[in-house]
């Protein structure tokens, strides 16, 4: 399985040393596994990856991305996913809207980083199956695609929400966008992150509410949605 953690700092100063170091070290349960990491000015990410796809889904090259899962962009036929990262990337470096994104059928979750503009996006597939979670601590966007980790970060608080975890006992879920803690929110299926030198924001560029359910459910309905 493949996991992945970042911080981002909008005014672009440094991460703290220490930070970096508590992200790295939650980053994997097994000791034996080297994390590839990125670092600039203001960022740091890094990822895990157990090689089940044979294809790193890593991009470090001035603008950098990482990611897990497969996005399978466009197609058929399918091409690599680093290739699929890549598009994604040139997307976000070139100010796109959500288009491109729009085209992935996979699941995945990945960032992106455009180095010019210090611009960091999160982003996931349309039903959300690979989690991305994230807090605003301040200056800094922490994200982490396994809520054990913000949970292991010495410098993420961690204050319950009771609804939340109220919703979390009786369902093993919670609703909307919220987690067991406050603060702590989960990237929705369909969304994006956008963070840079002006703060962050999420946007929606799949809305399962928009889609009409005054049809029959057939099967030639069920193709044209999954298309």
């Amino acid at each position: 399985m493949t996991i992945l953690a970042g911080v981002f700092r909008h005014d672009r100063q440094p991460i703290d040393e220490s930070w970096r170091r508590s992200l790295l070290a939650a980053l994997s349960r097994d000791p034996r596994d080297v994390p590839q990491v990125i670092d600039r000015p203001g960022l740091v990410m890094a990822k895990v990856d157990v090689g089940v796809f044979g294809t790193p889904a890593f991009i470090d090259n001035g603008d950098a991305a990482i990611g897990a899962g497969e996005p399978l962009v466009g197609g058929p036929p399918a091409v690599s996913r680093q290739q699929d990262l890549e598009t994604l990337l040139r997307a976000h470096v070139a100010g796109e809207d959500g288009a491109a994104f729009l085209e992935a059928r996979g699941t995945y979750a990945a960032a992106f980083y455009d180095l010019a503009q210090h611009r960091l996006c999160l982003a996931n597939d349309r039903m959300g199956v690979r989690t991305l979670y994230y807090t605003q601590l301040g200056d800094c966007v922490v994200f982490a695609t396994a809520r054990r980790i913000l949970e292991a970060l010495p410098f993420v608080p961690k204050r319950v929400d009771n609804a939340a975890l109220h919703e979390w006992v009786v369902i093993d879920y919670c609703f909307e966008n919220r987690t067991p803690y406050q603060g702590i929110y989960m990237l929705r299926g369909g969304e994006r992150l956008l963070a840079d030198a002006n703060g962050a924001r999420v946007t929606v560029d799949w809305d399962w509410g928009a889609i009409p359910d005054d049809r029959p459910v057939t099967p030639e309905a069920v193709d044209e949605l999954y298309q």
